[in-house]
């Protein structure tokens, strides 16, 4: 007769490790496919240069904003040489962008946990986790990209620095925020300013004021001290001449300017503030208030110091980013005003049903839904109530397989917006021509682009591993030096023949915005139209060898055509 041997039980702690990784991996997979993932666009057409000049550093010779580099100072691609050696690029930055949003959103529920213990603490998580899944722009200032950047790479650690410091363990924290200061010096900075207001608001801790910058920089010193020695801030002097001002407006405005942002960027910013001024109304919370203030003094300072002083300094710190951070403060804080609000069997619905619209117009870029939420709360107030019972594992891992289908049905019919998993450059328009151009074009090329040819399709330098004589995307470079903005500038002109920036300082009869835009299209046709005449001058004074139009655009016969299909044409300037 056989004797049953029971089986072990897992314990309390086990099962709430297994809960939490199950509900962390769900919400990776959906955070995937509700925004996609893709490489080589956007930012990583200046990225991925740098990357190549550090595994090689014949590569990209002549490339202005190659050259430029040290104003961008970071050991992020550094540090990526050595494992290149194992996967290729697009390998890697895939492997480091499914960990960064692991970290976001592990970082997300920690802090949810830290702020609010107890036995409701899941609930806080889950639902904090559930409102950061689609990332929203605040003033042009993106909670999380869909690419590998070394900002995306630098949040998820820095939100566990600020975890530390509700901990009130500064020294760790501001040495963490060290550390992410090799990766995104300015990202970290924005973290170190709320440590320095949360150490500061603790009285019986408050030396951390003084000993946590200094243990920050001392992690830092890697990158710090270098950039001392090499006046990695001297770049623009002060005052800056007003060209300078004028063109990083034109480049940089949504990220440094608010007088220029728009009115739709306001009421965006709008929402996470009722949302945070109710869910701390309602439950004070010492230590975002502190990081809080954090906040309002950079933006201030980043104010005055753009707006009135033009201080390059403060430009060049990046500090209205710190807004990156807000959004999830107020996903954390309004998950659980949410959930503290939720009415009682028997109560009044419209209380919490108002309070759940607000957080969920909020979580969703609905801002007209969140308005009118917003209004049905300015009549009823909704009554504290403890939240319920946290769902059983099985149930959780359950809805959240429902929802991804449901949310990614949103984003596609609701926003139209489809995301998009694009993981190599050979997936995107020109691959042909990047292809061949790697192939066939001699090393040390220069190619001339159209102003906006790969800033949304393709990077053709890392594709092509061609220099090119510039692109409308590397100006924003110039910020931190005057000398390359200037050069920029005079190579945008000589792109369209034209002087686009200085109708942007004359027509101040419209809004800045649509003043860009039709400046954007000054350069498009001055460049569509250019003659032999001004496409030698771009190779007798700048040493451009080959230059690229679009299939659709006039063809030039007095050059040697060298490639062509449906997309573009390549042709030979030298002889």
């Amino acid at each position: 007769m056989s004797v049953e041997v029971p089986r072990p039980e897992a314990s309390p702690e086990q099962v709430n490790w297994i809960f939490r990784l199950a509900v962390l991996a769900t919400f990776t997979c959906t955070w995937f496919v509700i925004n996609g993932y893709r490489f080589g666009v956007i930012d990583h057409s200046i990225h991925l240069g740098f990357l190549l000049r550090e595994l090689d550093p014949s590569l990209l010779k002549g490339d202005p904003l190659i050259e430029a580099a040290a104003n961008h100072p970071s050991l992020f691609w550094t540090l990526q040489v050595p494992l290149l050696r194992w996967v290729s690029v697009e390998v890697l930055y895939l492997v480091v962008h499914v960990i960064s949003v692991v970290l976001v959103l592990a970082g997300t529920a920690t802090l949810a946990r830290t702020l609010y213990p107890g036995r409701h603490s899941e609930w806080v998580a889950t639902l904090a986790m559930l409102a950061v899944l689609i990332p929203r722009n605040y003033a042009g200032i993106p909670m999380m990209d869909e690419l590998v950047l070394n900002r995306t790479v630098s949040l998820g650690p820095l939100l566990f620095a600020l975890v530390l410091g509700v901990k009130r363990r500064y020294a760790a924290a501001f040495l963490l925020t060290g550390v992410v200061f090799l990766i995104h010096p300015t990202t970290a900075i924005h973290a170190a300013i709320l440590l320095w207001f949360a150490a500061l608001f603790d009285r019986e801790r408050r030396r951390a004021v003084v000993t946590g910058p200094l243990l920050c920089m001392l992690a830092a010193s890697p990158l710090l001290v270098p950039m001392l020695r090499h006046g990695a801030a001297s770049g623009v002097p002060f005052p800056p001449p007003e060209e300078w001002v004028l063109l990083t407006r034109i480049l940089v405005s949504w990220h440094h300017y608010p007088r220029d942002w728009s009115s739709q960027v306001w009421m965006q910013l709008l929402v996470p503030s009722v949302v945070l001024t109710l869910a701390l109304r309602a439950r004070r919370n010492r230590p975002v208030e502190a990081y809080l203030c954090g906040v309002v003094f950079a933006c201030v300072l980043g104010f005055v110091g753009t707006e009135v002083l033009h201080f390059p300094t403060a430009l060049h710190l990046h500090l209205q980013e710190v807004l990156r951070f807000v959004p999830y403060f107020t996903a954390v804080c309004g998950a659980a005003w949410v959930l503290e609000t939720w009415p009682a069997p028997g109560e009044r619905k419209l209380p919490g049903l108002a309070a759940a619209l607000l957080y969920l117009g909020f979580a969703s870029i609905q801002v007209e839904l969140a308005f009118v939420a917003m209004a049905a709360l300015l009549f009823v107030r909704p009554a504290a109530r403890e939240p319920p019972r946290p769902l059983r594992l099985r149930w959780l891992v359950g809805l959240g397989v429902i929802a991804a289908p449901l949310v990614f049905a949103i984003r596609v019919y609701g926003y139209k917006v489809p995301p998009n998993f694009l993981p190599r450059v050979d997936m995107y328009k020109g691959a042909r021509l990047m292809a061949w151009s790697n192939q066939h074009l001699p090393k040390d090329a220069m190619v001339v682009l159209p102003p906006f040819f790969h800033e949304w399709d393709l990077a053709f330098r890392y594709g092509a591993r061609r220099a090119t004589f510039t692109t409308f995307k590397d100006g924003a470079e110039g910020s931190f030096s005057l000398a390359f903005m200037q050069d920029w500038k005079q190579r945008m002109e000589a792109l369209c023949g034209c002087q686009p920036f200085e109708s942007l300082a004359t027509r101040t009869d419209e809004p800045w915005y649509p003043r860009v835009l039709a400046m954007h299209e000054v350069l498009k046709q001055g460049y569509r139209s250019a003659d032999a005449t001004r496409l030698r001058e771009l190779g007798a004074r700048y040493g451009a060898t080959h230059v690229v139009f679009e299939a659709t655009d006039k063809e030039h016969p007095e050059f040697p055509l060298l490639y062509a299909d449906d997309e573009f044409r390549l042709y030979r300037l030298t002889p």
